[in-house]
């Protein structure tokens, strides 16, 4: 990536990285319309636009309108936030929902240090998502425990797997209300899991966090890139995201799915 010019990001009226208008969407234009969720892989950071996933997408489905609703940094809770908000404006029949392990991690936050700002979160209870309030106090027994975590070798690694699975749990309850959503309106779903370069695909931290298991009790379909994808430099940036090679090949899965086959 050395010296290549950096790409122009021009956003949308709604600040995402399309051309289209979400608000001046034909709903009678006889194509198909795809809203893809994501965070930078789907963004295209680094990229071109029409490098990025979608524009890719649309150029291999040509009878499709195919969305950018994605913004670097998302977890798959604020995805879910923005499928609510723009599902009755794009009105789409497909929704695709791209995402790497650490957009389940991103869906735990409530805060994100690296940017200093609050977020939109959820937090379980039972089996329901609410709506949780950012950066409240966790009260002095939950202070006590976090320092005795920080300070344990032993409760630190205990709290490790435990947040792990909660991540988890948490990833699960995003993941089936979209999927719920999606179904009450008549649109097909796809889930992409799309693998990092560093990524060990013989680990079982791709089976863990690949939600596999959670999406085939819910009988959606779940795009596992990690499963054939080649762990090739040529395939990503130095800065880890996918190239233009890697989007190309991603964008090429997608459009033989078989939510598209309809």
């Amino acid at each position: 990536d050395a010296g290549r010019k950096a790409p122009a990001y021009k956003p949308n009226p709604q600040g995402f990285r399309d051309a289209k208008d979400f608000a001046a969407v034909d709903l009678h234009s006889g194509k198909r319309r795809v809203m893809v969720l994501g965070d930078s892989f789907v963004f295209g950071v680094g990229l071109d636009a029409n490098d990025a996933i979608p524009s890719v997408l649309e150029r291999l489905m040509p009878t499709s309108e195919v969305y950018n609703v994605a913004i670097p940094g998302w977890g798959v809770d604020q995805m879910l936030l923005a499928y609510r908000k723009y599902a009755e404006a794009i009105q789409p029949e497909v929704v695709v929902l791209c995402y790497i392990n650490e957009d389940l991690a991103r869906s735990y936050e409530a805060f994100r240090p690296r940017e200093g700002m609050n977020k939109p979160s959820f937090d379980l209870v039972g089996d329901q998502l609410v709506p949780r309030e950012a950066g409240r106090s966790a009260g002095a027994f939950h202070a006590l425990i976090g320092w005795v975590t920080a300070n344990s070798i032993l409760a630190n690694k205990f709290s490790a797997i435990r947040k792990d699975y909660q991540v988890r749990r948490l990833g699960a309850a995003l993941m089936r209300d979209l999927i719920r959503e999606t179904a009450t309106r008549g649109q097909r779903i796809l889930f992409v899991h799309i693998p990092l370069l560093k990524d060990d695909p013989t680990s079982r931290d791709v089976a863990f966090w690949s939600m596999k298991d959670t999406l085939a009790d819910a009988h959606a379909p779940l795009l596992e890139l990690a499963d054939d994808m080649p762990r090739d430099p040529a395939l990503y940036r130095a800065d880890g995201h996918l190239g233009p090679l890697g989007t190309a090949y991603a964008a090429e899965r997608i459009a033989r799915s078989a939510v598209f086959a309809r």
